[in-house]
């Protein structure tokens, strides 16, 4: 179950998003950070996020969806090297695939890519740069980002919030009420032509 802080989250995609960042920039300073990622992609769900960053894999769970908002759990942070425990025990199973067997104890992350993700035909990998720009107005919070995967440029944005009433109502403030709510994970299997929608 979701814990009560666990935020709804609406995102959109666009290769120029910048009319709508300026309405985020009305409402709040927008904070820059830059981070290097890895997605590992599962070809039997898109309700696991599973990602390593700054040498952490941090894995997220579809748990609840509301007139169109997505609520994701934290379902785990570890650093590496990750205990093979969590790679049979959580990884695999919040990817809605069988664990394999595995020959060390624990996994530093070039040893859980090269012997674990690449040899699983269900599983794919995206490797990109995000450059953030965050705010929080309102009991919400807000992102806009561009995102390199492949040398080529993605641009989001995202509002999320612990109350999806106001989710929702600052989605119509934005215009944004017809627009596709798109999560991480199925924009990358997308972008990437995996596994059929």
């Amino acid at each position: 179950m979701p814990t009560r802080n666990a935020r709804f989250e609406f995102r959109i995609w666009g290769s120029d998003l910048s009319e709508l960042t300026k309405q985020l920039e009305r409402c709040a300073e927008l904070v820059r950070s830059t981070s290097s990622e890895t997605y590992f992609l599962s070809g039997t769900t898109d309700r696991c996020n599973a990602k390593v960053r700054d040498d952490v894999l941090d894995i997220k769970m579809l748990v609840e969806e509301y007139q169109g908002l997505e609520r994701w759990h934290a379902a785990l942070k570890v650093s590496f090297p990750v205990p093979a425990k969590a790679i049979t025990g959580n990884l695999f199973p919040e990817l809605n695939l069988a664990p394999p067997p595995l020959h060390r104890t624990s996994y530093r992350l070039d040893q859980l890519i090269d012997e674990v993700i690449r040899p699983n035909p269900d599983l794919a990998i995206a490797d990109i740069t995000k450059v953030r720009f965050r705010c929080s107005f309102a009991n919400c919070l807000a992102e806009f980002a561009q995102v390199f995967l492949n040398a080529e440029e993605h641009q989001t944005i995202a509002l999320e919030s612990t109350d999806p009433i106001k989710l929702l109502s600052w989605i119509k403030e934005f215009g944004l009420t017809d627009v596709e709510n798109l999560n991480y994970v199925r924009y990358l299997k997308r972008v990437l032509g995996l596994y059929s929608e």
